[in-house]
């Protein structure tokens, strides 16, 4: 279980290692392996994708929310804050 994500003061994500000269990461996880089933705000210089294997969630990015279905996904680009929680 990842119970959370590890931020500095900043929000900036410190757990998940990353090669800065090619800054994406892939793995997989899902809502419930987190504490209260949600990601808490955070940022990393990281490129993320995210795809919903069952279910609903909402990602939200700055003061925009995106609710995303089963086999949708989103890209976020790295240095943008965002979180992620259940949909319903």
């Amino acid at each position: 279980m990842l119970d959370r994500i590890v931020t500095n003061p900043h929000k900036m994500e410190i757990n998940h290692p990353m090669d800065e000269s090619f800054p994406v990461n892939s793995g997989f996880s899902r809502l419930s392996d987190y504490a209260g089933r949600e990601v808490l705000p955070h940022w990393h210089q990281a490129i993320e994708t995210i795809t919903v294997k069952e279910g609903r969630m909402l990602c939200a990015t700055g003061e925009r929310l995106y609710p995303l279905r089963q086999g949708e996904s989103v890209i976020i680009n790295g240095n943008v804050l965002h979180s992620f929680r259940p949909d319903g």
